[in-house]
């Protein structure tokens, strides 16, 4: 139920936007980890937004070499993706992606 939600149209509408895009800006090494700055694309709309960044291995790939895994941490603003109002969510929305980096072959 819970997906049906944030993929629909009162939240993200994915069906009517189904990508979200980050371009950084800034990638810094600060004490505390690798911070991004850059704009969040989200509903046909940019917005600035910094997130941390964190490097993990993850596995191998089949020839042994390893997989490096970027996990992504952000607060977005709930305005940006909905006017409704939604219980249990505050204005602020913590969201985590990763991804995973493979070399072209």
């Amino acid at each position: 139920m819970l997906d049906r939600l944030l993929t629909g149209p009162g939240f993200l509408d994915a069906a009517a936007y189904p990508e979200i895009s980050f371009r950084s800006e800034l990638l810094a090494w600060v004490p505390a980890g690798w911070r991004a700055v850059g704009r969040l694309q989200v509903k046909n709309a940019e917005h600035e937004l910094a997130c941390c960044l964190a490097l993990h291995l993850g596995g191998t790939r089949p020839d042994g070499s390893p997989r490096i895994l970027i996990t992504s941490s952000w607060v977005i603003d709930s305005r940006w993706v909905t006017s409704q109002w939604i219980p249990g969510l505050g204005r602020r929305i913590v969201m985590t992606c990763s991804c995973s980096l493979e070399p072209d072959m």
